[in-house]
């Protein structure tokens, strides 16, 4: 009875164990179902949303860009008038596959952008592409007109653009952006973090008003003279650069690329050129700081050098002793060329160089092209240095170092951005702990030997009744693959205006290679030329900035 009552429960253990295992092999069955219609389920809706943002996927990625689309911050002129900025905008693109009628649509869009190829368009429409570009900066009004006639299968995307207002008239300054509204060039590149991240605005020192007129006087005195091109600038006292124009020069916003690169070398701050006889105002400054010449010098100006290998003479020989005041009045190669023998030579040449920061690089809110000094430093470099060749810089460079001996010898530092009366006021802070870098008596003297040349000199032509004005001329063979070229030349004229009220200006003119035209009796050195056209510039500058011309007393340069 035992041993039935074991194999009972042995039995029944078994049939206990198999259906467990039944069990589990169904809920495995069950399980691995599950799994797999789950796993079709995921596929199927995967490629339906796939599918879904696939077929209309120009429309999904850009629509949404209307909440991505970037926008940098404006610049402003000094007197708050628009330089640069972002302006709403739409790219139109179709996808070609939910195209209906790609003739008739080509047809509308040719009617509604006149600008479009209809027949352009219907090729592309025809290519059954998702995504197809058909026109940029559509205006709002245009793209709702399009919209309002229901044509499937067009699409926009919401872009800013960079506009600039004036044109090209500030062009090398702003710069210009690329495609992705990140900065390539000037105040734009400088500025990009805070343009671009931080929506800042910036404001420059640059007059608008004046620029715009000071390049219009220049383009067409470069078109009078023949030159290959031409830059003024002018900074006021406190180093504000007012006005910076080069030409030739390109269109920010659009246009066509090749002419960016083609326009886009500023002569203001990448160039750097060999001054000519501008350079004779430093010549003469170290001559009067050494206390080596003054009123009473004179310099012998009756026969040529001989300078190594070459014969210098001057533009006009004299033939005779020359005072202090004609050597400068005059240009005299000769008469400077002993200036820098009396005070030392090349030395003290050097020194006052360094002292007076010709041969530091100009720190400002763009590059600025380095000074390139002579390789070997002696006699002969010196003497060559003296009347403006051997050594070349940036003009903004040296308009900064003839500002600064104008300004009773305080340092000049000049910028591009508007200064702040919190501004303004640390800088004249500054200005009063730092020692001049020339007295003050040198800084006069060279203030009357600058006015001479305006009343007597080369730069009569500048001369403008009731206003007071200094200058310099200088004409310079441009060196072309290591040899001067004396059908080829550089015509500078440095020049300050000291208005009624106390307010400062220092200006320079430059022409590349002007030609001899009717009227200047075939010459082409600055008086003819690059003079002129600055007295214009000074003249549209009186109303601009609100100068007054007042009948001056009666000079006399040589008092004290």
């Amino acid at each position: 009875m035992m041993l039935l009552k074991v194999n009972w429960h042995i039995s029944l253990w078994k049939e206990n164990v198999a259906h467990e295992r039944r069990l589990k092999d169904a809920r495995s069955r069950i399980t691995i179902i599950l799994a797999c219609a789950l796993a079709i389920y995921s596929a199927v809706l995967g490629r339906l949303t796939y599918l879904g943002y696939n077929s209309c996927s120009p429309a999904a990625m850009f629509l949404k860009s209307d909440l991505n689309a970037t926008k940098r911050g404006s610049i402003y002129d000094c007197a708050g008038n628009i330089l640069a900025t972002d302006v709403l905008g739409y790219t139109l693109f179709a996808d070609a596959q939910l195209i209906l009628d790609p003739k008739e649509t080509a047809k509308q869009l040719k009617r509604v952008l006149p600008s479009l190829s209809a027949k352009e368009i219907y090729f592309k429409l025809k290519t059954k592409k998702r995504y197809i570009p058909i026109c940029k900066n559509v205006s709002p009004q245009t793209k709702k007109i399009l919209q309002e006639l229901g044509l499937p299968g067009l699409f926009f995307r919401a872009t800013y653009s960079r506009v600039y207002p004036h044109g090209r008239s500030c062009a090398h300054v702003l710069g210009f952006c690329d495609e992705n509204s990140h900065g390539l060039s000037g105040i734009e590149k400088a500025f990009d973090k805070d343009l671009c991240e931080k929506k800042k605005s910036i404001y420059l020192s640059l007059h608008v008003g004046f620029q715009e007129m000071a390049r219009d006087i220049l383009a067409e005195g470069i078109k009078k003279f023949k030159a290959k091109g031409g830059n003024v600038l002018m900074m006021d006292q406190d180093g504000q650069i007012m006005c910076a124009v080069s030409l030739p020069d390109f269109e920010g916003d659009g246009g066509d690329p090749s002419e960016k690169i083609e326009g886009a070398f500023d002569r203001n701050f990448q160039g750097c050129y060999e001054p000519g006889s501008v350079l004779k105002i430093i010549n003469t400054t170290i001559g009067l700081a050494t206390k080596t010449a003054d009123w009473s010098s004179s310099y012998d100006a009756r026969h040529p050098v001989r300078l190594g290998r070459f014969v210098v003479d001057d533009f006009r020989p004299k033939r005779r002793i020359l005072s202090f005041e004609e050597v400068f009045k005059f240009s005299s190669n000769i008469g400077h060329m002993q200036i820098s023998t009396r005070f030392g030579g090349p030395k003290v040449q050097q020194y006052f160089f360094k002292k007076l920061g010709l041969l530091k690089k100009l720190k400002l809110e763009i590059p600025v092209a380095r000074t390139r000094p002579p390789r070997k430093w002696g006699e002969i470099e010196s003497k060559t240095m003296s009347y403006g060749y051997g050594v070349a810089f940036a003009p903004i460079t040296f308009l900064r170092i003839v500002a600064t001996i104008l300004n009773d010898g305080y340092t000049i530092f000049p910028t591009l951005l508007k200064r702040t009366p919190d501004d303004l006021r640390a800088l004249r802070i500054r200005r009063q702990n730092k020692k001049p870098v020339v007295e003050k008596e040198v800084s006069a003297t060279i203030q009357k030997l600058m006015r001479i040349v305006i009343l007597e000199g080369t730069g009569r032509s500048a001369n403008i009744d009731g206003l007071y004005l200094f200058g310099k001329t200088g004409t310079a063979e441009s060196l072309v693959d290591g040899r001067y070229r004396k059908d080829s030349r550089i015509t500078t004229f440095i020049w300050s205006v000291v208005t009624p009220d106390g307010r400062k200006f220092y200006g320079l003119t430059m022409l590349d290679n002007p030609q001899a035209i009717e009227g200047t009796h075939g010459f082409t050195t600055a008086g003819w030329n690059v003079v002129p056209i600055t007295k214009e510039i000074i003249k549209t500058m009186i109303p601009i900035l609100n100068i007054t011309p007042q009948p001056a007393p009666t000079e006399n340069c040589q008092s004290a």
